[in-house]
């Protein structure tokens, strides 16, 4: 009869003790993708802050700054935690 615990624990690769609590790092397609979504939401916020200049509307032109800064927020976070984690393998 084949052992459940046996079974389950066999399946997962061992960790060593310096990975415990440590987050993975992210897969370079990961970043580039997060980097690429980042650079399209600042340029997005940067048109709508315009048109909400044209259009004499300082709401739209928050949203347009606030759609920007997000962008900036996510691209900031994407380069650190690529770098933050080492070479990769």
């Amino acid at each position: 009869m084949i052992d459940p615990h046996r079974v389950a624990s066999s399946s997962r690769p061992a960790r060593s003790a310096s990975a415990v609590g440590v987050p993975a790092r992210p897969p370079l397609w990961w970043t580039v993708l997060s980097v690429f979504a980042a650079v399209l939401l600042v340029g997005v916020g940067a048109l709508v802050m315009a048109a909400g200049e044209a259009d004499d509307s300082p709401g739209l032109g928050g949203l347009g700054l606030l759609n920007a800064l997000v962008g900036l927020v996510i691209g900031v976070r994407a380069v650190s935690a690529a770098r933050r984690r080492g070479p990769r393998v």
